[in-house]
């Protein structure tokens, strides 16, 4: 491979990690930033643009404890200014039922991504989301977190916004 393809190869991967990111933190405007203006997506739920993404994304976020967005297995096939890509992606999250009991789901997803390079930068142009499996965990199955541990939280009050923000004071 040569430079010019590893590079776009990692500006792509970092764009599907920024994206998880967003989603765990609900980090609205990283999202964003991960698509084109005129992008659409498909998330099953959800078809539309951009602006409509962000809306439904927001709705299912505020009805979640906790998310793990966790990309593994990434497949890139670049076309000049223009890439296909396949990202497979474990999905954690916990939400509270009708009782009000938190439950647990995990997700098998995938994210069948049309990337353009325009004026320089790699960012979706069309995005479908394939549910490919999910497991619904029973309540009282997993066990209780250890004083002591750092929280993990939505949003700014995680500790990873303070770590990141650290060296740019």
């Amino acid at each position: 491979m040569d430079l010019q393809t590893l590079t776009d190869r990692a500006e792509i991967g970092d764009v599907l990690t920024r994206y998880a990111r967003g989603a765990d933190r609900c980090d609205w405007a990283a999202i964003r930033a991960c698509y084109h203006p005129d992008a659409h997506d498909d998330h099953g739920l959800y078809s539309g643009g951009v602006d409509g993404l962000m809306v439904f994304l927001q709705q299912v976020a505020g009805k979640l404890h906790s998310t793990t967005h966790q990309i593994g297995n990434l497949l890139i096939e670049l076309d000049g200014e223009r890439a296909r890509t396949e990202a497979c992606c474990f999905v954690w999250y916990q939400r509270a039922d009708r009782q009000g009991v938190l439950r647990s789901v995990a997700q098998g997803v995938r994210y069948l991504d049309r990337f353009e390079r325009r004026a320089g930068r790699w960012a979706i142009a069309r995005r479908t989301v394939v549910l490919d499996w999910e497991h619904l965990f029973e309540p009282g199955t997993q066990p209780p977190i250890a004083p002591g541990w750092q929280r993990g939280a939505r949003g700014e009050a995680d500790p990873s916004h303070a770590h990141l923000l650290k060296d740019q004071a």
